[in-house]
């Protein structure tokens, strides 16, 4: 009687174990296709708001600024005050609304309209002619997407094509890294103060009126009353900032900060770079 050679082969807990290590394997590899994708995007948007930081300086020089005693400037002739303002308001001459994208191309197509800069100028001393130049580089949402700017508020009406800085009035004490939004009367009541808040998220940048000092909104919270509006905002410095802040502040007090509001019905911030320095013209 001739004997069957045994089929040497894999047992069902081989089978399930070498599976079980290969879909590991696999998820681990498609969990790092995201993170790289993600990684490599930031990384071009850095390089496209490098170049477009350069752009907008070299425009803002080609362009120029109104004597420091224009009203444009945003505060009287005899007032030393030097609060920020929008480069828009006190340019020396005008330039085509299409520069302000990144790149200005001409004749620029709509899908081309990507990112766009914007700037904030403040006299860096009143002693001297440098100006305190804040330049924010966004990315633009597709489909049509609206934006808020200063010029069109109370709310809702807003139809601005790329976002701005826009001016919201906060409240701090004690030279604490804690400020609150408060009832702004630019937003329509009775959602004054939830709009306004709608403005911040997580990791923005913000810049304060007076002194021009950049913060990074490291938190929100819901306080102190707890009703499901997170009006509280916990900056990465003090507000003023001891020492450096304009010693003109009162302990406690309100002031007013510059902040890029998302899209009209949006969430997601839009600020990819914020880049700050004093300028000579």
């Amino acid at each position: 009687m001739n004997k069957q050679p045994r089929q040497k082969g894999f047992s069902l807990t081989e089978v399930l174990m070498a599976t079980g290590i290969l879909a590991i394997g696999l998820m681990l590899v498609a969990m790092a296709f995201p993170v790289g994708v993600k990684l490599v995007s930031v990384s071009t948007e850095r390089a496209i708001a490098d170049a477009a930081i350069g752009e907008a300086a070299a425009k803002m020089r080609l362009y120029g600024i109104k004597p420091f005693t224009d009203s444009s400037w945003g505060w009287p002739a005899a007032d030393p005050n030097t609060t920020c303002t929008d480069y828009e308001k006190v340019r020396a001459t005008a330039f085509p609304a299409n520069e302000r994208y990144y790149p200005s191309l001409v004749p620029l197509k709509e899908e081309d309209k990507r990112y766009c800069w914007s700037i904030l100028a403040r006299r860096a001393d009143t002693n001297s002619d440098a100006v305190q130049t804040t330049i924010f580089v966004c990315r633009i949402q597709g489909g049509n997407a609206k934006y808020y700017d200063m010029d069109n508020l109370p709310l809702p009406n807003n139809d601005n094509p790329w976002p701005v800085p826009v001016k919201i009035m906060v409240n701090y004490a004690a030279f604490g890294k804690t400020i609150t939004v408060g009832p702004n009367t630019n937003f329509d009541a009775p959602t004054k103060t939830l709009t306004a808040c709608r403005f911040f998220s997580e990791g923005c940048k913000i810049v304060e009126d007076k002194t021009g000092i950049i913060y990074t909104v490291m938190e929100m919270q819901d306080l102190p009353s707890r009703d499901g509006v997170r009006e509280t905002l916990v900056l990465n410095n003090a507000f003023p900032n001891g020492g450096i802040a304009d010693p003109g502040f009162p302990a406690t007090g309100s002031a007013y900060v510059w902040v890029i509001p998302p899209a009209v019905g949006g969430s997601r911030n839009p600020c990819i770079r914020v880049w700050q320095a004093n300028l000579t013209f």
